[in-house]
């Protein structure tokens, strides 16, 4: 719930519903000076061989290995 006042500022922002003919979503935003902590989490994505294995203790082990073994593993087959 959010409390307005007949100073606030506000934002109205309508689109078209997908299923609905004729309707619409309509979303009403508050414009305030205090800026929100960001509640998403981010995941850093790994590189290619760790991000493979990720779940399994077979991952934790090849993501044990330095990716300079990685390379030369790859440089000696090729």
């Amino acid at each position: 719930d959010i409390s307005l006042s007949p100073s606030d500022r506000i934002i109205l922002l309508s689109t078209c519903f997908l299923d609905v003919t004729n309707g619409r979503h309509i979303v009403v935003a508050k414009i305030t000076d205090t800026v929100p902590k960001n509640t998403f989490h981010t995941k850093k994505s790994k590189p290619f061989p760790y991000s493979v294995f990720d779940d399994s203790s077979l991952g934790r082990f090849l993501s044990s290995i330095p990716l300079w073994i990685w390379y030369l593993i790859l440089f000696v087959l090729f």
